[in-house]
């Protein structure tokens, strides 16, 4: 909400009143577009965020280690970035790299690991920022190439 001169609009305490007349504000606050009238009269608008969840499968990515035999979490984790931002994006287009996390495991072995054959991993995604919600494990195989 802003003045005319379009400087935030601050609505002191006793502005607010109490009782009723609180709740007549929040509600043409939140009628005007999505604001919250916090304790101090603050007001501040509520972004949703977007569900990325559901991701479910991501492309195979290229993979290029130049030890295969020994591959590090750290050198596979960078390869990663391009499908994951692909995922999110079908997801949401406007959603960016600012707004996942995302981790990979080693099925049923430590690193490093071999993947001059093909080798599974698990790839799990988190939002932040514009995104929510968190991935179940998704099995992406990979090989160097």
């Amino acid at each position: 909400l802003r003045k005319k001169d379009h400087t935030p609009l601050r609505v002191g305490a006793a502005a607010l009143g109490t009782g009723m007349g609180n709740t007549l504000i929040m509600e043409r606050v939140l009628y005007l577009g999505g604001a919250v009238v916090e304790p101090k009269g603050i007001i501040k608008h509520i972004v949703t965020k977007i569900d990325i969840s559901k991701i479910n499968k991501l492309d195979k990515p290229t993979i290029h280690v130049t030890d295969p035999t020994k591959a590090t979490i750290e050198q596979l984790k960078s390869q990663f970035k391009d499908v994951v931002l692909k995922a999110v994006k079908a997801v949401d287009s406007s959603l960016t790299e600012s707004d996942f996390n995302y981790f990979i495991e080693s099925k049923g072995e430590d690193w490093p690991i071999n993947i001059t054959n093909d080798k599974t991993v698990e790839v799990q995604i988190e939002g932040k920022n514009n995104a929510t919600g968190q991935t179940n494990p998704i099995d992406v195989r990979i090989k160097n190439s």
